[in-house]
């Protein structure tokens, strides 16, 4: 009886089968990447709507309102730049604040002259489907006459808050307190 020779080399067969279970390897897991690196990219875009926040309240409790639309106005707020509270100190590496951002800049911002309300939509360089909302206002254009004041994820229509708004401080409202009084005692 003759013993046959082993024989090298895989089947036509087996390559099909290592190819199809590779197939569905990343089938699989590319969803779950492109989840991570959405939520990665959200993560970074909060970070950035955090300090702008902050920064806003903060030029908020000096000044007794936020900056006016528009870089061409006195103390304007320019988009690219985050002037006045990039030049001021209210925020500090602007630069890669704004690297986060599409087309390196905030996409929009409004505010009501002589008022304390904001809405600023920040959009993710890498993933436009991905945007933050910055807000203490009631006049957002998705949801007009909800007050909104924070941080939040725009998803579709819907707002998801991310951050609870930074309460006055007692000075900040003692302040605002006597300027109301004031102005009611003139008027």
């Amino acid at each position: 009886m003759a013993v046959r020779g082993s024989q090298g080399g895989i089947t036509a067969t087996e390559l099909l089968i290592v190819v199809a279970v590779l197939a569905l390897i990343v089938v699989v897991t590319l969803p779950v990447a492109a989840r991570w690196a959405s939520r990665d990219n959200e993560r970074r875009l909060v970070e950035v709507g955090n300090a702008l926040f902050e920064a806003l309240e903060q030029y908020r409790a000096d000044h007794g309102q936020v900056p006016p639309p528009g870089a061409g106005a006195p103390g304007g707020f320019n988009l690219r730049t985050l002037a006045p509270l990039s030049t001021d100190g209210y925020v500090t590496d602007s630069e890669p604040r704004l690297a986060a951002l599409r087309r390196r800049r905030v996409s929009a911002y409004d505010s009501i002259a002589g008022s304390e309300a904001y809405w600023a939509l920040l959009v993710d360089r890498d993933d436009p489907d991905v945007q933050v909302i910055v807000a203490s206002t009631d006049a957002f254009p998705l949801l007009p006459d909800t007050w909104l004041d924070g941080v939040y994820v725009l998803r579709g229509e819907r707002l998801e808050k991310q951050r609870r708004a930074r309460a006055r401080s007692e000075s900040a409202r003692r302040e605002a307190s006597s300027l109301e009084t004031a102005e009611n005692s003139r008027g």
